[in-house]
């Protein structure tokens, strides 16, 4: 029996080059960051506790991440762990995910962004500037001692090794 020689292939992640492109991802970072701070680092499902920059708590939209115009709505993204996102609530969003969105929502807002969902968005690059430069705003509102902006970069405050540092971000002159 022969074996094919052929070695699984790593997928990464493209790197993403375009002015437009890194500020899409700056938007999505911080969209994510303000989530998981306003959720208080818990998933809202099980209600299990992270740290900032733990990799089980993700960002879990509602209306897919791909629909551009809900993609940065914070009614659309709730942090999740990875249990519950992957586990129980991306194959399920017409139940039990739906029905935690309208106790959460209300049925009218629901209705609002299932709406906005369905809408198509073209962000022009000056539309996409000004929301990043609110988000971050929005962010540093908090007022968390472990995340800043200082010179253009953003950094949040993460334990590695046992040992505490600042962890960049993304660098983006906004202000």
């Amino acid at each position: 029996m022969i074996r094919s020689a052929r070695k699984p292939v790593k997928r990464l992640r493209a790197k993403r080059t375009t002015p437009r492109a890194k500020l899409i991802d700056y938007l999505t970072t911080v969209t994510h960051l303000i989530v998981k701070v306003r959720d208080d680092f818990k998933c809202v499902r099980c209600r299990k506790q992270y740290k900032i920059g733990d990799q089980g708590l993700t960002a879990s939209h509602f209306w897919k991440s791909g629909m551009f115009k809900t993609k940065w709505v914070f009614d659309n993204i709730d942090a999740a762990c990875w249990g519950c996102h992957s586990g129980v609530w991306e194959h399920n969003k017409q139940g039990e995910y739906r029905d935690f969105k309208i106790a959460q929502l209300g049925q009218e807002r629901y209705d609002e962004l299932q709406r906005m969902a369905r809408s198509i968005a073209k962000w022009k690059d000056y539309e996409l500037q000004d929301m990043l430069k609110k988000y971050v705003i929005i962010l540093l509102n908090y007022h968390r001692p472990d995340i800043r902006y200082v010179d253009g970069t953003l950094s949040i405050y993460v334990e590695k090794n046992g040992m505490w540092q600042w962890k960049k971000l993304f660098h983006y002159e906004m202000f």
